[in-house]
């Protein structure tokens, strides 16, 4: 793997011991180490890593993991840095690397821009010799760049906020019919509000959980968080899909909505504020005062965050004041790695993963470094299932592991899953070749950029035909 030919890698191959040097880096200074290292956690499979020659690697594992390859291919978690970065470059405004393209330029705030890496490993690509990715916060600011062709494609365009709305995608493209249209696969984690566990917490009692719950209008939501109506106006359909405690990325979420299959549990996703009521006085919580931690470095959070404690509040049954933080101080400490050692509710992210079974790990196994349980005093079941489905090797049994742990989290309701996911559309210029054609695939949305915008070319007839100056 070649890497790029700027000093001071010089277009050097990476070889076994980048890997080595990225694995002792990481494995002592991750705080989200000890998902795999079995020192820190006995349910972390690797005990050490060795690299016997330049072109190989050597995990040695205290037993066989079925998530291993989703942990070391995550494009979120453990990146293969060059040994060089550790005084060669600093990695905090430089980069150095095998991919596709390599940073030329950063302009804060205003642009990076990426040049093709002629020694990529994957020749003939990339095709398209530089991209340049501009910083703008405004989604009004986008959408006239993207409009005034400046920018090429319209899936990947977001806001600070995390997204442009789909009704924009409706908007635009009526007043650009030569635009293409497609769709992108559900990719994320929709709405989910982590509860803080804190001793002594109202949310150890699964009654307030499970009240909490039942105070929010998925169906209502759901229009908020996809604009379902909006696009099947304008003859686009739309499958909204009720967050489960995985993402609806992944076949084995079910539908919340419908208790045929989901099962007798589907109750605890219902809107029931009558229901809600009797567990609340039955644990003697109503008008619990609750406070949600919103991520303050995204406005999105903010907006959501306060319709979301609005919607509660409306039942008189809670009170929820929205505390707006800060992302490095309290939202990623606290809120993303603080195993729900806080008070209150968490809005924020939920950790990204490639398969079912990992997000389940991830986000439930008490040793996991973005999981939102501090131990398994609570949640023993669900604990336990979450550490049988990271070693079971049997794909059937593993997949029959998820679908109870899917049924018994409704119940449980460890966290408070909200939001509602759909397939988004997207918009791109014709003269942008394959955008339309290659689709990302769901948990990494990192590794589909790589490998995706490398296999991009402009054809340049199209461009010409249209417009593109």
């Amino acid at each position: 793997m070649g890497t790029d030919p700027r000093p001071p890698l010089n277009g050097r191959k990476l070889d076994s011991s980048d890997v080595l040097f990225t694995w002792q880096r990481w494995s002592q200074a991750s705080s989200l180490r000890g998902d795999l290292v079995n020192s820190l956690n006995p349910d972390g499979p690797v005990l050490s890593v060795t690299a016997p020659d330049k072109d190989t690697v050597v995990l040695n594992l205290a037993f066989p993991s079925a998530l291993l390859m989703d942990y070391l291919t995550d494009g979120f978690y453990i990146w293969v840095m060059p040994k060089e970065s550790d005084g060669g470059f600093n990695p905090a405004s430089e980069a150095h690397g095998a991919g596709p393209y390599y940073m030329q330029d950063f302009l804060e705030g205003v642009h990076y821009k990426m040049v093709r890496n002629p020694n990529y490993y994957e020749q003939p690509l990339p095709y398209i010799d530089e991209q340049t990715w501009y910083i703008i916060p405004e989604a009004a600011a986008q959408i006239a760049q993207f409009e005034a062709k400046n920018l090429d494609l319209q899936h990947g365009l977001y806001t600070v906020g995390g997204g442009l709305k789909q009704e924009d995608v409706v908007d635009t493209m009526k007043r650009h019919p030569e635009l293409l249209l497609f769709q992108v696969p559900i990719m994320d984690v929709a709405a989910t509000l982590k509860l803080g566990y804190h001793a002594p917490s109202p949310f150890e009692d699964v009654r307030v959980r499970q009240a909490l719950s039942m105070l929010h209008d998925r169906d209502a939501l759901a229009e908020f968080f996809t604009s379902k109506s909006k696009l099947e106006a304008s003859g686009l359909p739309v499958k909204a899909i009720w967050a489960s405690h995985i993402s609806a990325m992944f076949p084995e979420s079910g539908d919340p909505s419908d208790a045929s299959s989901f099962g007798e549990n589907a109750k605890y996703f219902a809107y029931n504020p009558a229901e809600a009521r009797k567990l609340l006085e039955a644990a003697g919580r109503v008008g619990l005062e609750i406070v949600y931690h919103v991520n303050g470095a995204d406005t999105t959070y903010v907006q959501n965050g306060e319709l979301l404690a609005g919607h509660v509040n409306d039942t008189k049954l809670v009170n929820a004041r929205v505390q707006v933080e800060d992302l490095n101080a309290y939202i990623t400490p606290k809120i993303s790695r603080g195993r729900g050692d806080f008070e209150g509710i968490g809005y924020s992210g939920v950790a990204f993963k490639y398969t079912a079974e990992s997000f389940i790990y991830a986000n439930f196994h008490p040793s996991a470094g973005t999981t939102n349980l501090k131990d398994n005093a609570l949640f023993p079941g669900l604990v336990d299932m979450a550490t049988k489905v990271a070693r079971e090797l049997d794909d059937a049994k593993r997949k029959d592991i998820v679908k109870k742990f899917v049924q018994d989290a409704a119940r449980e309701m460890p966290t408070v899953p909200v939001g509602s996911s759909s397939e988004r559309y997207a918009l791109t210029w014709p003269w942008l070749a394959q955008a339309g054609v290659l689709r990302p695939w769901p948990g990494d949305t990192m590794g589909a950029r790589n490998v995706l915008y490398s296999r991009y070319w402009i054809d340049q007839e199209l461009a010409k035909r249209y417009g593109k100056s």
